[in-house]
């Protein structure tokens, strides 16, 4: 008769190895994945930025130089044309006024870009033909992937997380709220650009400055002036006085006023600058550290800076403080 050994059975050690060195495997793997994987939503980020500037150029090339406003209102011109132009009968945009809206706006109808409608159960029929999708599209579809207005990351950071849906986008409103987190993040134009008299949302004792077209031949350093930067705000940056312009830009400061959203792996973010490429940048304190010291005193510590211009785009390297 043939006998055969019993069959050895694991032991509680053996076991217990077996899910530890699993357990460690798991740890290393994990990070590096995250890690690709943001690395991943940045590259597809710059991509749309990438195609922003392509549309950029267009703009610029058919409409004699002059640069694309980062906001606008058409309400009172004679020719407004068709961005944000008033919709079908019955059929109204969604937010903000008809002929005022933003760089998106412009460049979206420029481009022919144009999302599936959203469906009648919606309760409109509004084609987004002229208007470059904004939060009540993306309640709809927050997985809407076809708009290079918008990031590829998905907002966590907002400007009034506890205003219960009380709050707006730039230029609508002074900032999104949580009813916008998840949804594609920001690109916000610098408002230096902006052919509007004053924000939508407020009055203006400073910027009510008379404005004007700017033409890429009157940017002295294009590929240091800022056109676009990721927010976390909407799609301007900036504020209703000088000064508040200029916080938006102070670092991701404890009280709350920067627009800025560092939203990528080291707590990057990008922009894209007035030659058409596409820059990213750890996180800053001053709208100084990343402008540099404009004053030009001798013996300045920091007379560059990270060569990032935001105010006085028009005037020469060294120019009198913004």
């Amino acid at each position: 008769m043939k006998h055969t050994s019993p069959r050895r059975a694991f032991t509680l050690v053996e076991i217990l190895t077996v899910v530890g060195i699993l357990a460690l495997l798991v740890a290393i793997l994990l990070p590096a994945l995250r890690t690709a994987r943001r690395n991943a939503e940045w590259a597809d980020a710059a991509n749309n930025l990438r195609q922003v500037s392509t549309y950029l150029q267009a703009y610029i090339t058919d409409n004699r130089e002059s640069i694309a406003p980062t906001q606008f209102d058409y309400s009172t011109a004679r020719n407004p044309g068709r961005v944000r132009g008033p919709s079908s009968t019955g059929v109204n945009p969604l937010l903000g006024q008809p002929r005022r809206g933003t760089w998106a706006d412009i460049l979206w109808t420029g481009a022919g870009i144009d999302p599936p409608s959203l469906p009648a159960e919606m309760g409109t029929t509004y084609a987004w033909e002229f208007d470059s999708p904004d939060r009540f599209y993306y309640e709809y579809d927050d997985a809407y992937s076809k708009n290079p207005m918008r990031s590829t990351v998905g907002l966590e950071k907002v400007q009034f997380p506890d205003s219960d849906g009380l709050s707006e986008c730039r230029p609508f409103g002074p900032g999104i709220d949580a009813q916008e987190v998840g949804h594609p993040g920001y690109f916000a134009g610098n408002l230096f650009f902006r052919q509007a008299q004053a924000p939508f949302y407020a009055g203006d004792a400073t910027l009510n400055a008379p404005y004007q077209w700017w033409s890429a031949a009157q940017i002295r350093r294009p590929q240091a002036g800022m056109y676009l930067v990721d927010s976390k705000a909407g799609e301007v940056i900036g504020g209703t006085t000088r000064q508040e312009w200029e916080d938006q830009f102070d670092g991701d400061a404890t009280d709350g006023r920067c627009q800025v959203d560092f939203r990528y792996l080291g707590d990057t973010c990008m922009f894209l600058l007035l030659d058409l490429h596409v820059d990213t940048q750890p996180a800053w304190t001053t709208l100084q550290e990343l402008q540099g010291d404009w004053t030009g005193t001798t013996g300045s510590t920091n007379p560059i800076g990270r060569d990032i211009k935001v105010t006085n785009l028009e005037r020469s390297d060294n120019p009198s403080p913004p």
